[in-house]
């Protein structure tokens, strides 16, 4: 069960990273 749980936190882990890592770029980069 340990090694399920893992793996699916450390999917969902990539999946907020990959969601998040857009976001604070566009913040900064609103003014060209």
């Amino acid at each position: 069960g340990m090694g399920i749980e893992r793996a699916v936190a450390w999917i969902c882990g990539l999946k907020h990273i990959r969601e998040t890592i857009p976001f604070p770029r566009t913040i900064y980069r609103l003014e060209p």
